[in-house]
Parts: C-alpha cells; structure tokens; sequence
C-alpha cells in the first residue's frame, strides 16, 4: 500500500517544479476549507491553492496534467511583468502614472526628512541607508500621499454623483483596489497611488456607485457611468497595468 505522504512544502517561500523540461516557480497556498487543487497565474505569477491534507503526488499530477496551459499562461506573465524594484539611488518608481526618479541623499543634520519635487523622490538619511530602509521610506511616503490625494478626488467625485462625502480609510491591501462597506465607508489602497490619476478616479467612481448599489448589476453600471462616464477605458487601464501598480 502506498502511503499518503503530506507535502512538506511550507507556504512561506516559492518551490519549483519540471514541467515539459521547463522549470517553473510556483507559490503554494493551503486551505482546510477547499476540497480540489487550483492554480492562478496572475500578477504574482503561478499560485496553486490546496486543501491542508493535499500530497505531493496529487499537487504534481495536476501541474502535470495542466502542463500546456501553465507554461503558455507563466510565459505570457513573464513577458508582460514589470522589471522588480531595486531599492537603491537611481531607481524609477511609478507615480501617478509616470515614473518618478528616486533620490538617496546621506545628510546627517536632515535625516527622516522626505519631499517630492522635480528631480523625483528625495530620501535623506544620517548614514547610508540598506534596502530595507529605502523601502520602508518609500512606503510610508506613499501612504503619506494617498491620505492626502484620495479624499479631495472622492469628494469631488461624490460631489459630482450629488451625495454626501462619504467616510474614507485607507486600505494596506495588495490584491483589492478598493472596497465600500454596508455603513457607507469606501477603502482604496495606497497601491494605487502608482496609477494615473483617471484611473484612481474609475476606482473612487466604482466604489460610490456602490453607495447605491451592493452588486454589479446593470443598474450599478449605469450609475458609475453617471459618475464617470468614461469607466471602460479607465477600468481597462487598470487590468492592463495590473502588474505594475502591485509590484509593491
């Protein structure tokens, strides 16, 4: 009798597998709840999601069983994904649909201080900075920005729908653009600060034609086209650059 060895993966770091005489990165993701083994290709690359007591054997019969159609779908990810982020002087990051130089300045008597100007992001540290440290910055200055931008572009997108101003929060989420609650508060991530400023509109827009209704009917779409009319063109943009606006 065969036995049923659990797969001795963790769910912390990538594994690979040979798959055609290719090898291919994939993500492992369990949950007690699900009965049959998936797989995803999308932003982050190929994820296959697994019940908890899933075998190595069956996890590898699926990937080999789909072959064909994980390697067309990781080769057109691999073709389309944005180059990773090198958290150094030099770098380019994306803001607000551009990209936006990012400037290291060692300056003892300025350290933690941070400002936006022509040149780019400028970063100014007591002693030269590690990765980690840029990246940290980097994040918080985000953040910083969107608190800052998000509010003034729901309200006037809530001014032109003719409602109230609803609450806003702001959301760390790395696989949701943005959410609106049964209380009427609307969540955006900082992520999207990356995205042009009509596609941060679309998102705003989507979510207070949500005010009204809870669902993707034809009555909610023909309220976000009442709010932002050119919603397709935007809402297109923002599947294309998928990858880019979460590559952080």
């Amino acid at each position: 009798m065969t036995k049923n060895l659990l797969v001795p993966f963790d769910q912390s770091s990538p594994h690979c597998i040979l798959l055609n005489g290719q090898t291919v990165e994939f993500h492992l993701k369990r949950n007690r709840g699900l009965r049959a083994i998936g797989l995803k290709v999308d932003f982050a690359g190929l994820t296959v999601t697994a019940p908890l007591r899933a075998s190595v054997r069956s996890i590898s019969d699926v990937l080999h069983t789909h072959a064909d159609w994980v390697l067309k779908k990781v080769e057109a990810w691999r073709r389309n994904a944005p180059p990773k982020v090198e958290w150094r002087h030099g770098a380019s990051l994306p803001f607000l649909g551009r990209p936006l130089p990012l400037n290291v300045v060692v300056q003892p008597r300025r350290s933690g201080t941070c400002w936006s100007d022509l040149t780019g992001l400028n970063l100014v540290f007591a002693t030269e900075p590690d990765h980690n440290g840029i990246k940290t910055k980097v994040f918080d200055w985000y953040r910083f920005e969107a608190r800052r931008y998000f509010p003034q572009r729901i309200a006037h997108l809530a001014a032109v729908a003719n409602i109230a101003t609803p609450r806003f929060f702001l959301s760390n989420a790395h696989s949701r653009w943005g959410s609106c609650s049964v209380d009427g508060d609307i969540r955006m991530t900082w992520r999207l600060m990356k995205a042009a400023p009509h596609v941060i509109d679309y998102v705003a827009a989507h979510e207070l034609a949500h005010l009204a209704h809870m669902d993707h009917s034809p009555r909610f779409w023909r309220r976000l086209a009442e709010i932002f009319p050119d919603y397709e063109a935007a809402r297109d943009e923002l599947r294309h650059n998928d990858a880019l606006y979460r590559i952080f």
